[in-house]
């Protein structure tokens, strides 16, 4: 009877063991959570602190393009789903798209400007080529070879 009482208190002690060392266990991972979520908490604040800054170094003009990506995808990750996150992002591509539409314009004033020089150079090869015509300089050839030459650049004019 005695060996039989030994072994529930050997059983008994076992248990009580085992019960401390999983109630040890889930303090530990609670209190690493706990630290996890508030390291977390502090690396999410100090990203939105760098995107605000980023942001509103753009609206003054002390940050641009390549420093607000830098900001972005260095804080992405912690800022996820942040106010300041998706403001960077919106700016970003609202001065990309600018900078294309910025781009757009100077070449499409480029190739004007181009076409009214070749305009330019046109009128005045036509303009020489009918008074020589007039003078008796210009034969009819040659005036329909500075037609043919000039006749697209001249279109409008």
């Amino acid at each position: 009877a005695e060996a039989a009482q030994g072994s529930e208190w050997l059983r008994a002690a076992c248990f009580l063991r085992d019960e401390i060392v999983d109630h040890r266990a889930r303090e530990a991972a609670a209190a690493a959570k706990a630290e996890a979520e508030a390291a977390a908490a502090a690396a999410r604040g100090v990203a939105e602190a760098a995107l605000c800054e980023a942001v509103e170094g753009c609206g003054r003009g002390d940050t641009d393009l390549e420093a607000l990506r830098a900001v972005i995808n260095a804080c992405a990750e912690a800022a996820q789903g942040s106010e300041w996150l998706r403001a960077a992002c919106f700016l970003r591509d609202e001065i990309v798209d600018h900078r294309a539409r910025e781009a757009a314009a100077a070449a499409k004033a480029e190739a004007e400007a181009a076409a009214a020089a070749a305009r330019g150079v046109a009128e005045a090869a036509l303009c020489e080529a009918v008074e020589g015509c007039g003078r008796g300089d210009t034969d009819l050839e040659a005036l329909r070879a500075v037609i043919n030459a000039c006749a697209e650049a001249a279109q409008g004019s």
